[in-house]
């Protein structure tokens, strides 16, 4: 299969030379070669080879190997074993909403080698018939590798670690937080964010807790309703609720559960 295809959907006039739509994958702003089974993404240098093309609004992709194999594994535990593995793949995605509907199904004719898999060194794990694990052999895959439908929107997965130093201190405190944005009819947005962190500056010199790091996690939800437009501006008003989670000895300082509302008037460009 030609590299220069992997990046293309072709369209019904593609054939007659004209233009190619890109080739987007269902979970995120990148080619289709990219992705891979299950939740898996394929680096640039290593795409996934197949037929690209697009039917009825769906970008498709269809992608298969087949491996005849002889395998010989030395040693006291080895052993030889003559097979075949193979994979067999299509999947799709198209626009569904303010989404990507995608839809994918792979098989594979690897149960025909037995349940005792194949020989190979060192791998463990699986079982040959649900029982007793396999040791020092690979196990095959099922037939139906992959059965999966997945509806992705714009959301943002972000870790990172808050380095901070001074006279008393050189810690680094792990973060995360998970957020995505909902908008219906371009007027009204629906947003969510679930965050954690490690926080040691909650409490300044003197305290008894002053330096203690401390778990902080936190949910918030909101809505913003577009109600006008100047010129360029957008303004809307809308409301913020999170519930934060602390550990029982901020009880004091903090309250037991402590909460968090918010109101306002926005206007962006």
């Amino acid at each position: 299969m030609s590299s220069t295809a992997k990046e293309e959907v072709s369209s019904p006039k593609e054939s007659h030379g004209t233009h190619a739509l890109p080739m987007k994958s269902a979970l995120g702003p990148y080619s289709m070669a990219r992705q891979g089974s299950g939740t898996s993404w394929q680096p640039d240098a290593t795409p996934m080879e197949g037929l690209h093309f697009g039917a009825d609004g769906w970008a498709l992709m269809a992608h298969g190997v087949a491996n005849v194999i002889y395998d010989r594994q030395t040693g006291p535990r080895g052993d030889t074993k003559f097979f075949t593995e193979s994979m067999a793949m299509l999947m799709g995605n198209r626009p569904l909403g303010p989404g990507t509907l995608g839809l994918r199904a792979m098989v594979s004719l690897d149960p025909t080698m037995g349940k005792s898999g194949y020989p190979l060194l060192f791998q463990t794990g699986e079982t040959a018939d649900g029982l007793e694990h396999l040791v020092d052999r690979q196990h095959p895959h099922d037939f139906f590798m992959e059965l999966a439908t997945s509806y992705s929107v714009p959301s943002t997965l972000a870790y990172g670690r808050n380095r901070k130093t001074g006279p008393d201190t050189d810690t680094s405190e792990p973060g995360w937080l998970l957020e995505s944005t909902y908008v219906l009819r371009d007027a009204h947005t629906f947003f969510g964010r679930a965050e954690e962190v490690e926080n040691s500056e909650l409490f300044g010199h003197g305290d008894p807790l002053h330096g203690q790091a401390f778990r902080i996690r936190k949910f918030s939800v909101g809505y913003v309703h577009d109600f006008a437009r100047t010129g360029p501006v957008k303004w809307g008003i809308g409301g913020l609720v999170g519930l934060l989670d602390a550990p029982s000895e901020l009880d004091p300082v903090y309250g037991s559960s402590p909460r968090s509302y918010m109101v306002f008037l926005q206007g962006r460009l």
